[in-house]
């Protein structure tokens, strides 16, 4: 009786000494090249915008016209100057009755001065010919009178008659001068008062669409000119027209991740973050992620939160919109040859030192790890692991260095 419950208290103690080996799932560590993104968000913006106003407050007389007939409106397209047109699509009008009265009187006075400026051209090619004709008459009475053939008074005349030649040549080349003169302060007026027509009217400067319509007919006009240097997104015009094919986008970027943005490097955008990691994760090879690329970097830190204006421009998208706002990631570099692992992957001790588990032998190896750029989900492993080895990835909570593992998965 005495041996059975030594035996059985024997086997009991030898049962809690053994440890049962953890059930643990492990990758293989595989050199990779490793994308740096610098990632942001922003404010889509129409590369290229009008913001048209009248430069007088006035009654709108005129809106333009769409293809189908009805008046523009927010969202019509129009057409700008072209090979064969000086001006773009009139968009709108204002009263301008007093403009086109005082043209009209205008025309009226460069008419008068073009005739008389003819009329007095006419009678200077009539005095110069009397000019000739009587100086034709005096040589031939003056070789008669030196001949003494002719009376002193005939010869007299006929000199008078060169003198009031002269003067009627004299006369009618003032007046040519004179009315010249008329004609050209009249044309002067007549641009001027026709620059103001122009100015009561606005033309499309370029192939668009309307983003903006703050007018209507028999509307009034208030005259609001954006002053220089105003965003146009909030600038108080009457009529905003944006051209269709290209968006800037505007980033504030930390100054640290900033120095390694370059002018040409390839950008993807998308409405929905998760979308770029998404397609991140497939190469960006299914061609729904819109593609820009970076345009400018300011040399200038903003001193309230130390960051670089970035803008990127891109080529319309039917997931692009003006004003949307857009997630970029900024392809800055990739980093070839690296040890990376998920950051799920990775523990760290009371003194947030890194460390990971890594299999030998069935048994769990600690080690410890210097890390590096830390990019969306993967970190960078400078130091600790080596290609080849197996990382554990699940289960191991409760390990400690060398403690027995079994292997049920590895990636």
């Amino acid at each position: 009786m005495l041996v059975l419950v030594y035996r059985l208290n024997h086997q009991k103690t030898s049962s809690d000494n053994m440890i049962s080996p953890a059930s643990v799932n492990i990758r293989e560590v595989k050199l990779t090249n490793m994308n740096h993104w610098v990632i942001s968000e922003g404010k889509l913006e129409g590369q290229r915008k009008a913001c048209l106003s009248f430069d007088r407050s006035d009654t709108v007389v005129y809106i333009g016209k769409t293809k189908q007939g009805g008046d523009l409106r927010e969202g019509s397209m129009v057409f700008g100057p072209g090979d064969d047109l000086s001006k773009g699509q009139l968009l709108a009008q204002i009263d301008h009755r007093e403009v086109i009265s005082k043209i009209a009187a205008l025309e009226a006075q460069l008419l008068s001065a073009k005739n008389r400026k003819q009329e007095a051209t006419a009678r200077r090619m009539l005095a110069m010919n009397e000019v000739d004709l009587a100086k034709q008459t005096l040589q031939r009475i003056e070789h008669l009178y030196q001949q003494g053939l002719t009376a002193q008074e005939q010869r007299e005349q006929a000199d008078l008659k060169v003198k009031n030649a002269e003067m009627l040549l004299t006369s009618a080349t003032s007046q040519i001068n004179i009315a010249t003169h008329d004609v050209q302060q009249i044309k002067a007026n007549l641009n001027q008062s026709t620059i103001i027509l122009e100015k009561n009217s606005l033309f499309a400067p370029f192939d668009g669409v309307i983003t903006a319509m703050n007018i209507s007919k028999h509307s009034h006009s208030q005259s609001n000119i954006a002053p220089a240097g105003h965003n146009i997104q909030t600038a108080p015009c009457d009529i905003i027209v944006m051209e269709l094919h290209h968006y800037e986008l505007p980033l504030e970027i930390p100054d640290h991740e900033a120095q390694i943005v370059r002018e040409g490097q390839t950008v993807y955008l998308a409405a929905n973050q998760a979308d770029l990691y998404m397609a991140s994760q497939q190469g960006f090879s299914n061609g729904q992620i819109a593609k820009g690329e970076v345009w400018s970097i300011s040399p200038s830190i903003n001193p309230q939160n130390h960051s670089r204006r970035i803008r990127v421009r891109v080529e319309a998208n039917e997931s692009l919109r003006d004003g949307g706002f857009i997630h970029a990631w900024i392809h800055a570099n990739t980093i070839s040859d690296a040890i990376t692992l998920p950051l799920t992957t990775i523990s760290f001790n009371h003194e947030d030192a890194p460390f990971v588990f890594v299999v030998r032998n069935n048994l769990a190896e600690q080690r410890w790890l210097t890390l590096g750029h830390e990019i969306m989900d993967q970190v960078e492993v400078v130091r600790g692991v080596s290609a080849g080895e197996w990382v554990i990835t699940h289960g191991y909570e409760r390990l400690k260095h060398n403690s027995p593992v079994q292997i049920i998965g590895h990636l």
